[in-house]
């Protein structure tokens, strides 16, 4: 018998959930992307509030202003899901 506040999963959820349990990890209580062929290493998926201050910090702080291009190569080695489009605003 169904409960009726937990609606059963459709397939399509039920092929995100899958997805993301292979697709991420959390460690120490912050979401992560898993390491794939390109990247060795688990990439922070950071919330949209901190997505500003990281481009800021590594442009910044890390890379002494390197310039955009990268810029944009550090923080895809770093985190997972910051756009070109936001580094290059």
């Amino acid at each position: 018998m169904e409960n009726p506040e937990h609606p059963a999963e459709t397939l399509e959820q039920q092929r995100a959930r899958y997805t993301a349990g292979q697709d991420y990890q959390v460690i120490s209580g912050q979401l992560y992307r898993q390491q794939d062929g390109k990247y060795n290493v688990p990439r922070y998926c950071p919330r949209e509030h901190e997505v500003f201050d990281l481009i800021v910090k590594e442009h910044a702080s890390e890379l002494m202003h390197a310039g955009r291009d990268k810029t944009l190569a550090e923080i895809n080695r770093k985190y997972y899901g910051i756009t070109k489009k936001e580094v290059t605003f």
